[in-house]
């Protein structure tokens, strides 16, 4: 994923909040649910805890963040 541009709009649709925004992005692989990358994978391969609760994370291990998006390549739809 990528954000296309840097406009933040205002939203309800996603966590039905107040105080929820929105920016565009363009999706560059798609898996089925059932095929994304699990947390528990990465713990077990990796023994790293990927960032939960929250929209955008910083990963500071970029070897797993390229792993993910290669598991993602090869399970893509």
């Amino acid at each position: 994923m990528h954000i296309v541009n840097g406009q933040v709009v205002p939203g309800d649709k996603v966590f039905n909040e107040v105080r929820e925004f929105h920016v565009k992005v363009k999706w560059e692989t798609v898996v089925d649910d059932d095929k994304g990358v699990k947390n528990w994978e990465v713990r077990q391969k990796y023994d790293y805890g990927l960032p939960v609760r929250n929209v955008f994370c910083g990963m500071y291990r970029h070897d797993i963040a390229n792993w993910i998006a290669d598991e993602l390549q090869r399970r893509k739809q």
